[in-house]
């Protein structure tokens, strides 16, 4: 009886002893789940996970669309561009956002105050924008991806700036002549969202408010231009082939 226990004693160790050498020579595969967390919960640690999208210095130049209804004496239509360079991953100087306009009375300014005071017309006037010309400092606070599931669809970062530049602006009076254009000093804040687009290609969408001093129908006020812009930029210096 003895042996027999003694017997299963030893089979019992050896079996552990067997499973404890294997064990110790299987090469268990790292555990994804942080960079699953990380990614999916949080967003990603590095704000371009994309290799085609280094993290070094980059020239961004680009161009694009911008309209503005937010005054109630004019709107316009206005074609941008802009050179931005990047700095680090997070920061980025843009010496160079230009904005020409087509800008128009308004509606209300048309129809509530040039067909009810006929006499005054001529007397009457405001103020409509040129041209902006603005230099920024760029902070990119966030990057994220997009994707369905577990594919990456796009590349994306959330950034704010902030600058100084010149406002052209044109008297143009309620009979629709016009005198000698102005240029006076304005602040300008944005905030916008860039896509990166492969291989070297982004998709820019901004809010841009230039802040300066206006004179319309002889009161002279500070007054917020609010711009909203599409652009296509281009990258420069090359981004990496991976073939």
């Amino acid at each position: 009886m003895k042996a027999y226990y003694w017997r299963r004693s030893v089979g019992v160790l050896t079996l552990a002893s067997t499973f404890a050498v294997a064990q110790s020579n299987i090469q268990l595969p790292e555990s994804s789940v942080e960079d699953y967390r990380v990614e999916s919960q949080y967003g990603p640690e590095k704000g371009v996970l994309n290799p085609k999208f280094p993290l070094d210095s980059k020239l961004e130049i680009g161009g694009g669309f911008g309209y503005s209804s937010a005054s109630t004496l004019m709107r316009y239509y206005a074609a941008t561009g802009s050179v931005v360079y990047h700095l680090s991953q997070r920061h980025a100087v843009e010496p160079v956002w230009f904005s020409y306009t087509w800008a128009d009375q308004s509606k209300f300014v048309k129809d509530q105050i040039a067909a009810k005071k006929p006499a005054q017309v001529s007397s009457l006037s405001v103020q409509l924008p040129r041209y902006f010309a603005a230099a920024s400092y760029l902070f990119s606070p966030y990057y994220a991806k997009m994707h369905i599931t577990e594919r990456s669809v796009t590349h994306f970062d959330v950034y704010m700036g902030l600058g100084v530049g010149l406002v052209n602006e044109q008297k143009v009076f309620l009979d629709e002549s016009k005198a000698e254009s102005i240029v006076r000093p304005g602040l300008s804040l944005a905030v916008g969202m860039r896509f990166l687009l492969p291989p070297r290609w982004s998709l820019r969408l901004e809010m841009r408010d230039i802040i300066h001093q206006s004179e319309s129908f002889g009161l002279s006020k500070t007054v917020n231009n609010v711009q909203l812009t599409a652009s296509l930029n281009l990258f420069f210096s090359g981004f990496p082939s991976f073939e």
